[in-house]
């Protein structure tokens, strides 16, 4: 029996503060009396020591420290028998520490012991005084307890790691700054342009930390799509964390083995773990992880734990020296703790080699840049380490949020990147292994993918932000990253100062249609697979389905495209056809149709056909037998109020859609009528009281099927009705004369129709009947004091109350301006025209000229008016100029200038006004209008009689003419510029006399 700790370490690593520096160099396991009786296995990577009954062991370290400073101890351990305080640490044979641990048969973590260590080499000895126990050592963790004086940093606002976090310094040990911000733009960097085109592929180092998430596998792969197709070179594969099995690093190789690569792509370590080398900088590194071993267990690797494999550090040197000048981008997919260590030591290499640093991430969380939880605070300080030293000759491109707020609210991260991953369903590959097992579940089948954040970086790497002519992101320049020490763990782009080579990636409406094209990459086979058509499974073949209802088509992959089409056709005639994804789709049956029915399933790789598979199934007409349909709602002898409203609701049980409802109260028909759906919205009467009944009558292809009915009670509610009470304007505040003011109410019963009045220094200014809960009024401009809103309250027309709200006016002055008609509108000459202004405060005493060309139509006095009406001579024409003067307090205060064209009025005809109709009687008044006539002339003729009847001429408006009976007739109405004088034009009327 054993008892365990299992140390659970995660999350960070990082900047600040010194570099903790420990690691076992060897391995000793003894005992105390008789050596032999110790049973020592090295598995794998794990030390493991059991002690043998009534026998005391111990397990023994060496460690190297660089510093005085004080270490915490832990380990990961199984005992099913010893307890607290039974555990114990011996440091260079001084005093003891307690290491606390409990009963546990599965690994445990046990409680920190804390020692103070100087610099040099030191024993440390773990060993148990109770006898007849069995103990089992996973690991030794040992950590530096880093406590930092925050005051000497200059950055108060700067957010605090707790207390578990150990960083590292990628700063100058000498000179410990983190930097608030660079004050200084930098100078335009040359040759940085980037294209979709590309004539030669793109070198990329892809920088990923492959922990939890599946997403990098996908990212990966589809970097060596992109490679097979000529398009990308990938120089090496960097690990910025690793889990506590070593074996992330271990995935990376499955999948580079998958697509052929044969091992010749570098997978570098976070630090390049070796048992003889002091190390000075921690590693990132979470607990173990299902997914690793997983892919371990069911994929080809190349076999090496990540603490043989060569540190990122050297890996990034040596490929890079091998590198043209400026040939290289680097894609972090990870964290950015790799790239700030090598801005750290090889800042000038970067600058000559690496052309552009991506940092990719998702804008919504920046998860890369600033992590969370634990290693948010060092994932910062190693994103702004990044921000502040990435060299000219280098461009720095990320996603970001823009400062406080998204880059475009029509395209946030839920509308634009949806989830892949389903694609891999059933390919056997190590990334179908990834999104089955990551975040330490397992499943059958992926059934939710993952987002697309990490490709979408591979692809801007490769193919730019423009590809076969389509813009798929946009590019936002004059600005710099800046990491938000202050809240959210969030890297923005902020504008108060320009990073010549930062720009932050946007989003547009063309973002989204990468996904598709993304998945074809990710699920892309690699070059030489042989792929076959995919073979329908299911449904089973000549089986028998229902017309109308869903069959879902299933088939198996055996490479190719995951894009398939699929096409139905029934009696050998073209029904539907669908694209599908994944191994399955749905698609619905005619409900008209029967007969014989066939799948086809074509198959596609990179976009080329492969071949197709058919399934041939029996299609059944279904007979249908049709119900009345039966009413759910309202709920049987429930109680509703008179004046509210029901909702009805009943099932279908075939039939038509169309059904007809009636409703009873106390034996009264109240409701009916035709109604379609499931449900009917019923207003109940407000006078009503008894018993109601629902009836619902169905109908199939026109004919009476049956009716169902469902009874419910009806009650008259008694309702107190209150005088409504004024809420706005505020009491005793004050508005300016002139402004018009919203008077708001609530409605507490009674008639909508209430009465309203305002007094401003005891006189009435507005009264009148108003509805709603509101009503906005126009303060008079000259008016100033103390008012009152006075609100009237009724109930089927009689007076109920009445509520005041009292305010304050004050008079404001300022010129009175002219507002109608509007300025260079055209006025007739001959026309009268009103001139209106509205006047903010001053005297009642106005003065108006109006002049048109030289002509004075107007120069005097108004008191009292905001409106003016004046003539206009007919014969003028031109512009009309009018001047408002303005008096406060007796005294001139300015003018308002307004404008008009006046145009002369063309000649208008005498018109006709009555009578309208056909008919007239013997003795017929007739009336018109003259129009621009100095005088008018009627002439009748008889056609009955073929002869005249008057010739009449007038300059007057109306005249009573006597007429034969029953005869036809024809008036014409002559215009004339005098009595006697020319024709100006006629207009001529048809009657029939009664």
């Amino acid at each position: 029996m054993q008892n365990v700790i299992r140390f659970f370490w995660q999350s960070v690593i990082t900047l600040l503060v010194l570099s903790m520096v420990l690691h076992a160099t060897t391995y000793e396991v003894k005992d105390a009396t008789t050596e032999e009786n110790v049973v020592y296995n090295d598995i794998g990577n794990d030390l493991v020591a059991s002690y043998a009954k009534n026998k005391q062991g111990y397990v023994e370290w060496e460690i190297e420290v660089d510093q005085k400073t004080q270490y915490n101890i832990a380990v990961t351990y199984k005992s099913n028998t010893l307890t607290n305080k039974h555990l114990k640490v011996k440091i260079d044979s001084r005093r003891d520490r307690v290491v606390t641990i409990s009963k546990n048969s599965q690994w445990a973590k046990s409680n920190e012991a804390f020692i103070f260590l100087k610099p040099g080499t030191h024993t440390i000895r773990l060993y148990t005084e109770r006898y007849n126990s069995s103990l089992e050592i996973k690991n030794l963790l040992v950590t530096k307890s880093t406590k930092i004086n925050y005051a000497s940093y200059g950055e108060p606002n700067y957010e605090k790691p707790e207390s578990s976090i150990y960083l590292e310094s990628l700063y100058d040990d000498e000179n410990l700054v983190i930097p608030k911000s660079i004050s200084s733009s930098r100078s335009a960097t040359p040759g940085l342009s980037m294209s979709s085109a590309k004539s030669a592929p793109v070198n990329i180092i892809i920088d990923t930390d492959m922990m939890t998430d599946c997403d990098d596998a996908a990212a990966i792969g589809m970097a060596h799509a992109l490679e097979d197709k000529g398009e990308a070179k990938i120089l090496g594969i960097a690990l910025s964390a690793h889990d506590t099995t070593h074996y992330n690093g271990i995935t990376v190789s499955a999948i580079n083995r998958y697509y052929n690569s044969n091992d010749n792509i570098p997978i570098s370590s976070w630090y390049g773990l070796k048992s003889s080398t002091n190390i000075n900088e921690k590693n990132f590194r979470i607990d173990s992880q299902i997914m690793h071993k997983k892919v371990k267990d069911k994929h080809s690797d190349d076999g090496k734990l990540n603490y043989n494999r060569e540190s990122s550090l050297d890996m990034y040197r040596r490929v890079l020296k091998k590198a043209s000048d400026h040939s290289v981008k680097i894609v972090v997919i990870g964290t950015n703790f790799n790239i700030a260590r090598l801005l750290k030591y090889e800042k000038a290499l970067v600058n000559q080699k690496v052309s552009e640093i991506i940092l990719g991430s998702s804008p919504d969380d920046n998860v890369n840049m600033c992590s969370r939880g634990k290693s948010a605070y060092a994932a910062r300080v190693a994103s702004d380490y990044v921000f502040n030293n990435t060299p000219n000759n280098t461009r720095l491109t990320a996603w970001t949020k823009s400062f406080g707020s998204f880059i475009s609210n029509d395209y946030q991260v839920s509308h634009l990147m949806p989830w892949a991953g389903k694609g891999y369903n059933g390919t056997k590959t190590p990334m179908e292994t990834t999104y089955l097992h990551a975040y330490n579940t397992s499943t059958s089948t992926i059934v939710k993918g993952r987002p697309v954040w990490d490709q979408v970086a591979i692809w801007y790497a490769v193919r730019g932000v423009t590809y076969n002519g389509k813009k798929y992101m946009d590019i936002h320049e004059n600005g710099h990253f800046y990491p938000e020490f202050a809240s959210n763990y969030r890297a923005v782009w902020k504008t108060n100062y320009n990073k010549s080579n930062h720009r932050q990636v946007g989003f547009n409406s063309n973002t989204r249609s990468m996904v598709p094209i993304i998945k074809q990459l990710m699920y892309q086979k690699p070059s030489g697979t042989t792929v076959k058509a995919a073979q329908i499974t299911a449904p089973t073949y000549n089986s028998t389905v229902n017309a109308g209802s869903n069959v879902t088509v299933r088939w198996t992959n055996y490479g190719g495209d995951d894009r398939k089409y699929l096409k139905l056709y029934i009696n050998n005639k073209y029904i539907s056809s669908t694209y599908a994804y994944g191994t399955s789709t749905t698609m619905n049956i005619p409900s008209t149709a029967s007969g014989i029915a066939k799948f086809y399933l074509y198959t596609y790789s990179n976009g080329k056909y492969v071949g197709q598979h058919y399934r041939t199934i029996n299609v059944k007409k279904q007979t249908i037998t049709v119900k009345a349909a039966q009413i759910t709602a309202p709920t049987y002898n429930s109680t509703v109020n008179a004046g509210s409203n029901v909702t009805v609701r009943w099932t279908n049980d075939g039939g038509d859609d169309r059904k007809y409802l009636r409703l009873y109260i106390a034996g009264k028909i109240t409701y009916q009528g035709y109604v379609t759906g499931t449900s009917q919205l019923i207003k109940i009467p407000s006078t009503v009281n008894g018993q109601a009944k629902l009836n619902l009558f169905t109908y199939n292809n026109g004919k009476y099927v049956g009716y169902h009915y469902r009874t419910f009670n009806v009650k008259k509610q008694t309702i107190t009705v209150k005088a409504a009470q004024i809420t706005a304007p505020t009491y005793n505040s004050t508005v300016n004369a002139g402004s018009n003011v919203t008077v708001r109410w609530t409605n507490d019963g009674g008639d909508d129709r209430k009465y309203l009045k305002l007094y401003i220094a005891g006189k009435i200014t507005y009264q009148g009947y108003v509805t709603g809960t509101s009503k906005t009024i126009k303060i008079p401009s000259t008016s100033s004091g103390q008012a009152r809103f006075y609100l009237y309250t009724y109930n089927k027309g009689k007076y109920v109350g009445q509520h005041y709200r009292t305010f304050n006016v004050k008079k404001t002055f300022k010129l009175a301006q002219v507002i109608s008609p509007s300025y260079n509108s055209i006025v007739n000459a001959g026309q009268s025209i009103t001139i209106r202004w509205e006047k903010y405060g001053g005297d009642s005493r106005n003065k108006i000229q109006i002049k048109v060309g030289s002509t004075w139509l107007v120069n005097k006095y108004v008191y009292g008016q905001t409106s003016y009406t004046v003539k206009t001579p007919s014969n003028l024409s031109g512009s009309m100029n009018i001047w408002l003067y303005s008096y406060n307090e007796g005294k001139y205060k300015g003018y308002d200038y307004h404008r008009l064209q006046v145009q002369k009025q063309a000649s208008k005809l005498a018109e006709m006004t009555s009578p309208t109709g056909y008919y007239v009687s013997s003795s017929q008044i007739f009336r018109w209008n003259k129009g621009s006539a100095k005088a008018i002339r009627i002439f009748i003729w008889d056609n009955t009689a073929n002869k005249k009847i008057i010739s009449y001429h007038s300059i007057g408006t109306s005249a009573r003419i006597n007429l034969p009976r029953g005869h036809k007739i024809t008036l014409t109405l002559e215009t004339r510029t005098s009595w006697g004088g020319n024709v100006v034009g006629k207009k001529t009327y048809s009657y029939k006399v009664r």
